[in-house]
């Protein structure tokens, strides 16, 4: 395993500027001492995510989450942590000093970025090669210019069946790694084979602009084959959490207020050559609550473009819901019938794409317009699957907006649609209210019933304690042993705080805020540093949770006694022997 030395985690720390970092994901704006913005890790319609530049940590009032640069990224990428300290050093220039404790392997998720990188970095020189010239011209007359091939990273796979592995040996030692990166195909044999033959290369991207995987478009019609080719999912590549293109238009996004999502590669890149650039792609499939909710941090208006067919219709319908779900207002371009956008875009141009999306109708006006086009043994499940969109909605007012104009729509009186959505809507009240309950609560070890145990409570409330006043920490730790806490998903919080104690050192709280970059114990210390206290006797507080604890312990051991008394074939002088230390543990009990 690799490790970083702790002052050049620091250092890196200190170049990188949460602002800058976070600005990268969602916008922010300046109220007070603070930024805020619309957090970008649950939905919410007003703004409670806070990120403040001279603290340089984040914190949502809304969900709880929080932490510094490090726990933001990894939260937000999916990282590892030396994944993520390894992006933000390249991103500040600073050079990286590994510290190696276990020569057998490096890290699976950077291994597989770099094959997917040095994939792609080949795929890109054959296009722009003698072999790739047939691909490089056909993708001039698709409308693509050098520039736009270049900042895409587009690529020619050669019809060759093992290209890729024979130019992969001579820099690899094993073969395997392609296959972990879907790269190639395992034949039954043992011998691998190409993935990606006689193809356009569409590389796919992370936000921090890493190739994650890739997308291939055939050259010449074959029947037997696919048209487009996708990369398997790998530990690097989830298709339900990427949106194609999101790392090139993101900004234009931002600025434009507007996402505007087509399906397929060639229709994102089509649009954005004719300098409609705020676009994403789903790549063919439908949305997920994952790019719902990705998308959301960039804008909450989002314009669907699908193909006029039905299969991009029923898309349409689909992705419409789950943006729905996530707070989104939705609007649908709906080309003439034959026409996707790619198409659409070459022969009319920017201004009538324009024109389409500033035409683009109210996604409920859409759903009420197909609803009212099917014969009346479809109509009713369909008008079914529209009341169940409107329950999706958690804004009550713009809820009743949706439902005026279904109700108009579709001649249903108003009462009758509200009878049917109210109990799907006050069912997905109480969900959220159960999520937003437990990630305001933190991470917690939950007992078979699901409830949190009062000894986990009272760890918790010892922790909140020495956050809020280390004296007690002398109370807390000749009281507590670390078997009573060993197995505590905050446990770590509790032996940093008992190392500082023995050391006979205060932690500040800058350094209790830059200290663990795990993203559940950096959440816990940050959200209550920011609680409001009211005035307590902590020393009070900190008996009575020692007391339940060690209470807890006791029953504990009674109820262990209690099932061995259960056993088969007792003597008598066993059985004598576990009542009577129940007995004294009971006594225990009541004297603590």
């Amino acid at each position: 395993m690799l490790s970083i030395p702790e002052n050049k985690i620091d250092e890196i720390r200190f170049a990188t500027d949460i602002h800058e970092l976070i600005s990268g994901y969602v916008t922010l704006r300046k109220k007070g001492q603070n930024f805020f913005s619309l957090c970008p890790f649950h939905n919410e319609k007003s703004p409670s995510f806070s990120v403040n530049t001279d603290k340089q940590i984040f914190h949502c009032f809304g969900c709880g989450a929080g932490g510094n640069v490090f726990t933001f990224l990894m939260r937000s990428e999916g990282l590892g942590f030396p994944e993520t300290v390894k992006m933000l050093a390249q991103r500040a220039g600073i050079a990286i000093d590994w510290e190696e404790q276990d020569q057998e392997s490096v890290k699976q998720n950077e291994a597989l970025f770099h094959i997917l990188e040095f994939a792609a970095k080949w795929y890109e020189e054959l296009l722009h090669d003698s072999v790739g010239a047939e691909v490089k011209n056909y993708i001039k007359k698709r409308g693509l210019s050098d520039e736009i091939a270049t900042q895409f990273g587009l690529g020619f796979a050669p019809a060759s069946w093992d290209e890729l592995l024979k130019h992969a040996k001579k820099t690899l030692n094993s073969v395997d790694l392609l296959h972990e990166a879907g790269l190639c195909l395992k034949k039954e044999n043992g011998d691998f084979y190409d993935r990606f033959r006689n193809r356009l290369i569409f590389p796919i991207k992370n936000l921090s602009g890493r190739v994650t995987g890739f997308g291939g478009r055939i050259l010449q019609d074959d029947p037997k084959a696919p048209k487009y080719l996708n990369s398997p999912e790998t530990p690097v590549y989830e298709k339900s959490k990427t949106l194609y293109g999101l790392f090139d238009t993101r900004d234009e996004i931002r600025r434009k207020g507007v996402a505007i999502f087509v399906e397929g590669y060639m229709d994102l890149l089509s649009l954005y050559a004719n300098g409609i650039k705020n676009v994403v792609a789903t790549s063919g499939t439908a949305l997920t609550q994952e790019q719902a909710a990705l998308i959301h941090r960039y804008t909450r208006k989002v314009t669907l473009m699908y193909d006029s067919d039905n299969a991009g219709s029923a898309a349409t319908i689909r992705g419409a819901d789950v943006l729905l779900e996530n707070g989104l207002d939705v609007t649908v371009a709906n080309l003439p019938e034959g026409e996707d956008p790619d198409s659409f875009v070459r022969k009319y141009g920017e201004e009538a794409v324009a024109s389409f999306l500033t035409d683009a109708v109210p996604l409920f006006q859409y759903k009420v317009a197909r609803v009212s086009s099917l014969t009346p043994e479809y109509k009713r499940a369909a008008i079914q699957g529209v009341i169940q969109s409107l329950a999706k909605i958690n804004d009550r007012i713009q809820r009743g907006i949706y439902v005026s104009q279904v109700s108009a729509g579709l001649n249903i009186p108003e009462k009758d649609i509200w009878s049917e959505i109210e109990s799907l809507a006050r069912t997905k009240s109480q969900q959220l209210q159960r999520q937003r309950h437990q990630a305001e609560n933190g991470d917690k070890p939950k007992t078979p019933t699901g409830k949190q145990s009062r000894t986990d409570r009272a760890l918790k409330d010892l922790l909140r304690m020495l956050l809020r006043d280390f004296s007690r920490a002398a109370l807390v730790f000749e009281n507590l042993d670390t078997n009573q806490y060993q197995n505590h998903a905050l446990a770590p919080i509790f032996e940093y705080l008992r190392n500082q104690f023995k050391g006979g050192k205060v932690p500040s709280e800058e350094q209790l805020r830059h200290h663990f970059n795990d993203i559940a114990l950096s959440e816990f210390i940050v959200r209550e540093l920011h609680r409001d206290w009211q005035e307590v006797n902590s020393e009070r507080w900190v008996s009575d949770c020692l007391i339940v604890i060690r209470k807890e312990e006791i029953q504990a051991k009674i109820d262990q006694l209690r099932n061995e008394l259960k056993t088969p074939n007792l003597s008598e002088d066993e059985q004598r022997n576990l009542l009577s230390k129940c007995m004294e543990l009971e006594r225990q009990k009541k004297v603590v």
